[in-house]
């Protein structure tokens, strides 16, 4: 993953690749903090 980076101008304009475990992990991460304020909102 490291040689990827080195190519980008900025490591602010990373991203995952679709299909990786990494990127699979990271929708996972943004589903689960996505959802704790959507159920204390229903509160």
């Amino acid at each position: 993953m490291q040689e990827t980076l080195e190519t980008l101008p900025s490591r602010d304009l990373a991203y995952f690749m679709e299909g990786t475990e990494y990127f699979d992990d990271y929708l996972k991460a943004v589903a689960w903090a996505q959802l704790l304020p959507a159920l204390t909102a229903m509160r």
